[in-house]
């Protein structure tokens, strides 16, 4: 490939755009609030095939992080989190009774999913993996907050075939974490890691955040590298994301000016190519993983997919989500449930218990497939775009000169350049959708 990562900060202004991430599509923002018909929601049950992805949101941590936006509970003890577990169960062994197919992986995320106490993590598991079949190559994946990670839970989840842990560090400054309210050790993730790399797991991933409050080059590229030298085969870089509602919060426990963009980009330009100096690939969207990772294997024979909860190492139709704002994706349709923890503990009946949905269209379902194709191969090849030509009776020229242009793209194949702002790639086609 001839064209290099994006190298200046004007150039990467020109060419990233902002928008959704594409784990699924159309956003949010354009989904109804209306009550969900039992009808429609029974039609997309049926109509379940293939395999199916299970999601478990477990919003408990055991303080606040002032950089996070995520759906969460803040609970000094384990002793609340029962009741939850047990709605959670309720939940999906009603959706269970209501759906044919089998279970190829399962996604743990949150909050901070190994702050259950030990009890309720292999009661959750034990309890919701036999509701369904799994498939042969089933496996498990949970965010993990290194701090509180034991040989005692990583057992358990061993136990229930889990075999992918995304760990959560932004940063080994101390200055830095401080500032967001998150007090961690470089060896408490060191020794999480080690745990996990002891028993069987395959794919350990460490998340890091770039555009957090006194973070510099030097010290985030310090951060990146010393990482590298754990026993895990990826690294995810996360921009730094600020929601309005989060202001309070962050102005009260520490110090956060507005970003600065070109520093931001700067950071993650060094670190991304500190990374591939040293074997990693680039995924996009700030993934990055080593030749060991087993979705590097899946990328090279076409089964890697992707969703809400990430890079899958295999393919499934579709994504049934259970808790607190959880995000379902069924057959033409998208559900998000109800996102105040009281309203979610006390309802029953997917109705109720659904915030908001959406019905895709026969057009945003195939744009939903193209992304995804795109994001999962770095390809755009010629069958894809004659299908999208004959689902939105459009040319894709337009869009493709775009893309060479840029030099995005070099005969089918996503160039360096474009995997840096794969987003930019998909928003483009949605330009003229």
């Amino acid at each position: 490939m001839s064209t290099n990562p994006i190298q200046t900060f004007n150039e990467f202004k020109r060419l990233a755009r902002p928008g959704s991430r594409f784990g699924y599509f159309p956003p949010v923002s354009m989904w109804s609030v209306d009550k969900l018909d039992s009808e429609v929601l029974k039609e997309s049950y049926s109509s379940l095939s293939g395999n199916t992805s299970l999601y478990f949101h477990i919003p408990f941590c055991e303080q606040l992080c002032s950089f996070c936006g995520c759906n969460i509970k803040v609970t000094p003890t384990t002793e609340s989190h029962s009741p939850y577990v047990t709605k959670l169960l309720a939940e999906w062994k009603g959706v269970a009774s209501e759906v044919e197919t089998d279970i190829s992986n399962i996604h743990l995320g949150g909050g901070t999913p190994n702050f259950l106490s030990s009890k309720d993590l292999d009661t959750l598991l034990s309890e919701s993996l036999s509701f369904k079949k799994l498939t042969s190559n089933f496996y498990g994946a949970v965010e993990v907050d290194p701090r509180l990670l034991t040989t005692e839970k990583v057992k358990i989840l061993e136990a229930h075939r889990f075999s992918k842990a995304i760990l959560g560090v932004q940063d080994f400054d101390q200055k830095v974490l401080q500032n967001v309210n998150r007090t961690q050790s470089f060896d408490d993730v060191c020794k999480a890691s080690e745990i996990l790399s002891q028993n069987n797991f395959e794919d350990i991933s460490l998340e890091f955040i770039y555009g957090l409050p006194f973070q510099t080059v030097q010290s985030f590229v310090e951060s990146v590298g010393r990482a590298t030298e754990l026993p895990i085969n990826g690294i995810i870089l996360y921009p730094l994301a600020l929601a309005p509602w989060q202001k309070g919060t962050q102005s009260a426990l520490g110090h956060f000016p507005e970003p600065d963009l070109e520093l931001n980009f700067t950071m993650y330009r060094e670190a991304r190519d500190l990374l591939l100096s040293r074997g990693f690939i680039h995924f996009g969207f700030g993934h990055f993983y080593k030749a060991d990772n087993p979705l590097i294997a899946s990328k090279e024979d076409g089964s890697l997919s992707r969703n809400i909860t990430g890079f899958k190492k295999s393919k499934s139709d579709s994504l049934l989500s259970f808790g607190v704002s959880a995000i379902s994706h069924l057959p033409g349709l998208h559900l998000q449930n109800q996102r105040i923890f009281e309203k979610y503990q006390f309802q029953s009946g997917k109705e109720l218990l659904t915030e908001r949905h959406h019905m895709l269209s026969p057009q945003q379902l195939f744009f939903q497939d193209f992304t995804r194709e795109i994001i999962c191969t770095h390809k755009i090849s010629q069958n894809l775009l004659n299908q999208y030509e004959e689902i939105f009776e459009r040319s894709t020229d337009p869009v493709m000169n775009i893309l060479k242009h840029n030099n995005l793209i070099e005969l089918e194949q996503i160039t360096p350049k474009g995997v840096d702002v794969l987003k930019s790639i998909c928003l483009e086609f949605l330009t003229t959708s």
